[in-house]
């Protein structure tokens, strides 16, 4: 079962993102309604989840958790070694780091080479270089525990739910009575409440078990006699839709511990189990409607985007002045080029790469990755 209204909805959390970054920088995006659109992050936790347990059903030998990092290794890691390298050329030597001794520097770079800078909740670390790379290491969290999580799951799932709820609530409250300041450039080696509250896979983890228990609702769900009228489906997805806008409107933008940063970021993820589970389904109109095919492909191409508009819309910043065009025209040129740029990243960096990884890691012929 191919979910490409799923894969649509990729684009739009990128895009999102896109728009939390940058709608400061354009009088002409004024009109946008005041949202945390950073949003697009925890539904990429919440969907992670939700596509690897629907697409791994198991891990009962050594050889099919080996095939399984292969394939994730393959999905982030090239385009992500690629932008750190863009970013090293195109950004002075005086923007790579935040501050610290050349030995800091040298293990931040390792960090971020590896994908475990987000471990760390200090801005140096899980800020440097092409910034939004946190998220990534965040998920490459997920993915190192996700074949101890999945194996067996649906037998043990109510267990390995409480342990990861403990530990993600435990981490917080242990650290929320802490005089833990917001994350300050300034003292970029201490520790902030960004770094546990936002930023940490040891926290954000529980969004990925949202997911993981929405594919195990969605696998069940499907066995019922439900109702096969657009109408029905459009309206749970108008619902869902709505459920998240509410919610978003409800948000608070006041943080000033791990605690409420939490809350504050995290606010939308109860809602999008929903939205995942009517979605995916796609018998609605609006999922018939995203599942058009040039929407899927930029869905596909939703990991570029991310990774690369934040880099863009510096060097695009850069240059602004010396262009003699209006707001609304260099605004328009900005979202063309962060697009065309993610559609030439994942066709010509992306896929390749990850076919060619997928293909010497494993003795098999790779499988399409689909909305993996």
């Amino acid at each position: 079962m191919k979910l490409d209204s799923l894969t649509a909805l990729r684009f739009f959390a990128a895009a999102s993102i896109v728009i939390e970054h940058s709608k400061n920088a354009f009088r002409s995006m004024d009109w946008i309604p005041h949202f945390h659109y950073d949003f697009g992050v925890s539904f990429f936790f919440v969907l992670s989840g939700f596509i690897l347990t629907y697409t791994y059903r198991n891990f009962d030998s050594a050889e099919s958790v080996r095939r399984f990092y292969v394939a994730r290794v393959a999905r982030v890691w090239p385009l992500h070694i690629f932008m750190l390298g863009t970013f090293l050329v195109v950004i002075p030597h005086q923007g790579w780091f935040f501050g610290g001794t050349d030995a800091h520097h040298v293990v931040i770079f390792l960090a971020n080479f590896f994908l475990v800078h987000a471990w760390l909740p200090i801005i140096a670390f899980f800020f440097s270089f092409n910034a939004v790379s946190w998220s990534i290491s965040t998920e490459a969290f997920f993915y190192l525990v996700f074949p101890v999580l999945r194996h067996r799951w649906e037998s043990t799932w109510h267990w390995k739910s409480g342990i990861v709820a403990l530990i993600a609530f435990g981490v917080l409250a242990v650290v929320n009575p802490y005089r833990i300041s917001l994350a300050n450039p300034q003292t970029p080696l201490t520790i902030s409440a960004e770094g546990i509250g936002y930023i940490s896979p040891f926290v954000r983890v529980i969004e990925f078990l949202l997911g993981m228990l929405t594919a195990t609702a969605f696998d069940a769900i499907r066995k019922w006699p439900l109702p096969k009228g657009v109408a029905f489906w459009t309206v749970l997805e108008v619902s869902a839709i709505g459920l998240i806008v509410f919610i978003e409107r409800l948000a608070g933008y006041t943080a000033t511990s791990p605690w409420t940063v939490f809350t504050v970021e995290c606010t939308d993820a109860p809602a999008f189990p929903l939205m995942i589970l009517v979605f995916a389904f796609g018998n609605g109109l609006i999922s018939k409607l995203v599942s058009v095919r040039p929407l899927v492909i930029l869905g596909e191409a939703s990991f570029a985007l991310y990774l690369s508009h934040l880099l863009l819309f510096n060097v695009f910043d850069s240059y602004r002045g010396s262009l003699a065009f209006s707001d609304l025209t260099l605004c328009i040129g900005y979202w063309i080029a962060a697009i065309a740029i993610s559609l030439l990243l994942w066709s010509f960096i992306e896929k390749p790469a990850r076919t060619q990884i997928r293909r010497l890691g494993s003795k098999e012929k790779p499988v399409a990755a689909g909305t993996i």
